[in-house]
């Protein structure tokens, strides 16, 4: 049965269907309190789940329906639509500057880069919404479902505020007390960066049904299209607009957490990491391949900054920093050419601040770098793709 009843709107922070083992989707409802004398919103969580046959297919359908209709608003982290054709990105994406781009078709040619199974379970749902009589991107987006990128409303929600980065504890704490901010009450003591984004969600859910005082909506990007085939194209993004005095009761919350990141200006002020181990074995050429990894490095900081952003592959990248020619290829070389990346100078680049050469290298495969890359950087995933998504590739000799 729907937990819902007509008066209480929805945001859902959507994972990949087609994972070997899907992530449950989180879902944040929001029902105004109308017991408490301020205005608040009771917030409760429960969670989708996709089914397991890998072909993006909800767990139980039925009863997605059932609690989408008795919403008066829904909102889903997810694109709605291929980008229209002829185009590697669709319009919204492009003026927020989203990492996950999505392109005007979906085949086996691009199905493994990165987010696009993401992407496709996305469009997949919205696809399937519509065709179960669900109205996509409404009227003022009251009723029916549209769509949200977190990412970029935590930004607009922030102001100038910069914030921790979402999965880290100061990142979760920050985004509750912005949520509170906005009279949400109930969250968990301590939110993961999942309900956090469906909760955001479900605020703008809540604003676009006047139950946010201090917050109007509006959609960026262009109009949601219907080709000759029935498919979905372009379709906007619901953003915030906040008022000067609400944009202060928010920058008031963060003041009450605590400091915020400290901007990177390009300088080091405190020794680098030693990520990686520094010089094995004491290998008297280890300086030499230093040498010629820094030299790569500034190569490649040269062509983001010409605006031809290139990643090399582990084995493009291990004869490079060791001048040798390799023809059986293994984990031990790629260990070897990480270890001699990570120990490169740090080199400031716009949009992730300090970066060494291990920024650069990537998976031949996936075109990013591996997961133990990630713990061990000041920036995530997402901001990685906002720059080398589109990157050009070298994979060969």
């Amino acid at each position: 049965m729907s937990l819902l009843g007509g008066t209480s709107v929805l945001g859902v922070d959507l994972t990949d269907a087609y994972a070997n083992k899907p992530r449950p989707n989180d879902v944040c409802e929001l029902r105004p309190d109308s017991a408490s004398g301020a205005p608040r919103l009771v917030a409760r969580f429960r969670q989708w789940h996709w089914s397991t046959d890998q072909r993006g297919n909800l767990r139980d359908p039925d009863t997605v329906l059932a609690e989408i209709r008795s919403s008066l608003s829904s909102m889903i982290d997810g694109p709605q639509g291929l980008a229209s054709i002829g185009n590697h990105m669709r319009q919204c994406e492009r003026e927020c500057s989203a990492p996950g781009r999505t392109p005007d078709r979906i085949d086996d040619n691009n199905i493994r880069r990165p987010f696009m199974k993401y992407i496709k379970s996305s469009v997949g749902l919205f696809q399937w919404l519509r065709g179960e009589g669900l109205e996509v991107s409404p009227s003022h987006f009251k009723g029916g479902v549209s769509e949200v990128f977190p990412g970029d409303i935590w930004r607009r929600l922030s102001g100038s505020r910069p914030l921790h980065k979402k999965n880290t504890n100061l990142g979760h704490i920050e985004r509750k007390a912005i949520l509170e901010a906005f009279g949400v009450v109930g969250l968990p003591d301590l939110p993961t960066h999942d309900q956090n984004d469906a909760c955001v969600g479900a605020l703008l859910a809540a604003a676009s049904v006047g139950w946010v005082p201090g917050v109007e909506v509006k959609g960026i990007g262009a109009p949601l299209m219907v080709d000759e085939n029935s498919v979905l194209r372009e379709g906007q993004m619901v953003v915030p607009e906040l008022t000067i005095e609400k944009q202060n009761d928010v920058l008031e919350a963060l003041d009450a957490v605590g400091a915020p990141p400290k901007p990177d200006t390009g300088g080091i002020d405190r020794p680098p990491p030693n990520r990686r181990g520094g010089n094995p074995n004491n290998d008297p050429l280890y300086p030499h391949y230093l040498d010629n990894a820094n030299r790569l490095l500034a190569l490649l900081v040269h062509c983001v900054n010409s605006g031809y952003p290139t990643v090399v592959n582990y084995l493009i990248g291990y004869e490079e920093i060791f001048g040798l020619r390799v023809q059986r290829f293994s984990q031990a070389y790629v260990n070897q050419a990480i270890n001699v990346a990570s120990q490169t100078t740090p080199t400031y680049l716009e949009g992730l601040g300090n970066v060494k050469l291990d920024t650069f290298i990537v998976n031949k495969h996936t075109g990013t770098p591996g997961d133990r890359h990630w713990n061990d950087v000041d920036y995530d995933e997402e901001q990685w793709l906002t720059i080398f998504e589109d990157a050009w590739k070298v994979n060969e000799r």
